[in-house]
């Protein structure tokens, strides 16, 4: 954690995790799940491409879930944000 990061509030890691998934089926959706071990942080914010932004607990939880169309390749850019 640093000075600016106290400044803000909040410790932000954009982009922290690219997912790219592929699927043969025509429609579904992808549901993210987070496995915590401890009580490493408190609370997370996770945005999956910059929106739907949902709330993990420090045991985890389920991340926002996106339509996943088949046949295309598919990038998803999470980022994290927790208080400082």
């Amino acid at each position: 954690m640093t000075a600016e990061d106290i400044k803000k509030g909040f410790i932000e890691i954009a982009s922290g995790t690219i997912l790219q998934i592929k699927t043969n089926c025509q429609k579904w959706f992808m549901p993210l799940f987070f496995e915590g071990s401890n009580e490493l942080f408190k609370e997370v914010m996770v945005m999956v491409n910059g929106k739907n932004r949902c709330s993990l607990h420090p045991m985890g939880g389920f991340g926002p879930s996106n339509p996943i169309q088949g046949s295309n390749i598919e990038v998803k850019d999470l980022s994290y944000q927790t208080p400082a």
